[in-house]
């Protein structure tokens, strides 16, 4: 039997996605466009084992009012991802950002780059091996919260 397969992603221009089987080392990738990602995603088609999705959801912008604001780019890249997956018979989870940084330390205050930068530093200490950057640090800690679930 083979081990469980969980993936989580990133769906921004700037994102990644992350597999880690069962127990096993994560293994990252950066977007670098449709196409490339289609062709290194699909090659999971073939798992015999469960496989399961945790696909970031942050469509809203939070504008200075307050008011929720509508991000077409990211809902665009993360419709996407959707359908890839749903495309290759994979059970997909939407997560919003609260739900998988919850527990995650030095978070609070922070926004924008300054939050995007401290997500880096909490992924590079949990696996200082592995070349993590600010467009698979959300993937990974998306992948690691989504296998514990």
């Amino acid at each position: 039997m083979s081990a469980d397969l969980t993936i989580g992603i990133d769906p921004g221009m700037s994102g990644g996605w992350c597999c880690i089987w069962g127990n096993n080392e994560p293994v990252l990738y950066s977007f670098d466009g449709y196409d490339s990602a289609t062709s290194e995603f699909r090659q999971y088609a073939f798992h015999n084992g469960r496989i399961k999705v945790y696909l970031e959801n942050a469509t809203g912008n939070l504008n200075i009012d307050g008011k929720m604001r509508f991000a077409p780019k990211l809902a665009r890249n993360l419709g996407w991802w959707e359908g890839l997956c749903m495309g290759l018979g994979y059970g997909c989870t939407l997560v919003h950002p609260k739900d998988w940084q919850k527990g995650l330390t030095g978070l609070q205050g922070l926004k924008g780059a300054e939050r995007k930068r401290r997500l880096r530093e909490i992924a590079c200490q949990q696996h200082p091996q592995l070349k993590v950057t600010l467009k698979n640090c959300d993937a990974l800690l998306i992948a690691k919260w989504g296998a514990k679930q």
